[in-house]
């Protein structure tokens, strides 16, 4: 019976390991993002850079986020489907969420007339863009802390019609709101379950 219990608390021990781990990936991920975009804005703006320059830096911030998180999601992956079982389908999941996202925030949502300027436009479609993406993400990987990701940015559309040229940095603002406001949730639940 003793062994039974010592063998109950080293997998209660493990699964807390397991959990806290896939949480601090997932804040991770938003981490790396929430820093090229506010590079963005601590590099490029300042210089009063046009479309040319916020073209090259959103490349290479991509390029680079995406080589540093690409490892981070393959062991956030592994650590899901280890905890759910389900052994594959995710990462397509979230990569089909970030189509329809694209397709949706930077394809039709432009084409619609909501605003009266380009800035205005920008700025919605940044929004709802990452707002469907991050929606379908949250669907596909279950994590709760991810809310504020998408729910912030979708909430902040609504005030981004009207806002004329300052429209595109106050959506980087509700953005990094959202982001911020994910990380600090994942690593709440991340400190619950080693606390276990």
């Amino acid at each position: 019976m003793e062994e039974f219990r010592e063998l109950r608390n080293v997998l209660e021990r493990v699964e807390s390991k397991l959990l806290a781990s896939r949480k601090i990936y997932g804040a991770l991920n938003f981490a790396v993002w929430l820093a090229v975009m506010t590079g963005y804005y601590v590099l490029v703006v300042p210089m009063e850079g046009g479309y040319v320059e916020s073209l090259l830096y959103w490349l290479v911030g991509a390029i680079v986020a995406i080589y540093v998180t690409k490892r981070v999601w393959e062991r956030y992956i592994a650590v899901l489907v280890s905890e759910t079982g389900e052994k594959s389908g995710i990462g397509l999941k979230i990569l089909l969420s970030w189509a329809v996202g694209s397709t949706i925030g930077w394809g039709i949502i432009p084409r619609l007339g909501l605003t009266t300027n380009t800035n205005e436009t920008v700025a919605i479609s940044i929004l709802s863009f990452l707002a469907i993406s991050l929606a379908g993400q949250t669907l596909a990987t279950g994590d709760r802390e991810e809310i504020p990701a998408f729910l912030v940015p979708a909430l902040g559309t609504i005030p981004a019609v009207k806002m004329g040229n300052t429209a595109p940095l106050w959506a980087g603002f509700v953005v990094a709101l959202g982001f911020s406001l994910t990380i600090i949730l994942y690593l709440h639940s991340a400190f619950k379950a080693i606390e276990r």
